[in-house]
């Protein structure tokens, strides 16, 4: 009975994780596009983004804390919690430092985060990309076609936290897709032809999403500009 009960209670816990994750979403100035396939009833993995219409701004992350199972679930959970509350905050290095600070007065000797955050500027036409142990993604636009490779410590370990910044322009057209290793493990040595092409590589990564979820949690979260 108590082994029936906890696994409801997991598989409840997993349900809300997933009703928490945002919906794709599409207006004049983007295109989101959203996969999440955990490796068990929960995940580790998880991601968010909120749009200022007023200013003209798009920011989020995806993330994927250590392990898989109820521990990463729990700590996903309190993660999310920090990163959403800095989601009103212009995205600095210093901001990330800070969120760094707060998660290795958090979490324990094991465990850490890898994340990837962003922030689009739609006035400015350029995203600012921060990395922190999410060191690859898809992109084609003016300055990236391809795979791309941006170094980028773990977040939750150390301080100050071995981060990196870049800025890039953006425009119409443009193609970013950002991913937890889970998918891109699988796909770095499979990159599709046609990364400009937004529609058939979401259904790509779709595919392998499913393909690869059966050996880790997978996430994805993908950014066209109208």
């Amino acid at each position: 009975q108590l082994e029936r009960s906890i696994h409801r209670d997991v598989q409840l816990a997993g349900r809300v994780q997933k009703t928490l994750l945002p919906k794709d979403r599409e207006n004049e100035l983007f295109s989101i596009r959203t996969a999440y396939e955990p490796l068990q009833e929960v995940s580790g993995d998880f991601y968010n983004y909120r749009f200022h219409a007023s200013r003209g701004i798009l920011r989020g992350y995806i993330s994927d804390i250590t392990g898989h199972g109820i521990g990463s679930a729990l700590n996903s959970a309190a993660v999310r919690f920090i990163l959403d509350e800095e989601l009103d905050q212009q995205l600095t290095l210093e901001l990330v430092e800070k969120i760094n600070t707060r998660l290795v007065g958090y979490f324990t000797d094991e465990t850490f985060v890898a994340s990837l955050m962003f922030e689009f500027d739609f006035s400015k036409k350029r995203a600012i990309i921060i990395t922190g142990g999410i060191n690859y993604l898809l992109a084609s636009a003016a300055q990236w076609n391809g795979l791309v490779a941006i170094p980028g410590g773990l977040i939750g370990l150390f301080e100050p936290a071995d981060l990196n910044l870049v800025t890039v322009p953006i425009q119409s057209g443009d193609v970013f897709y950002f991913m937890t290793d889970g998918l891109m493990d699988v796909i770095k040595n499979n990159i599709p032809d046609q990364i400009h092409d937004f529609e058939k590589c979401i259904k790509f990564l779709q595919e392998q999403t499913q393909i690869a979820s059966t050996r880790d949690d997978c996430s994805m979260l993908c950014i066209k500009i109208q």
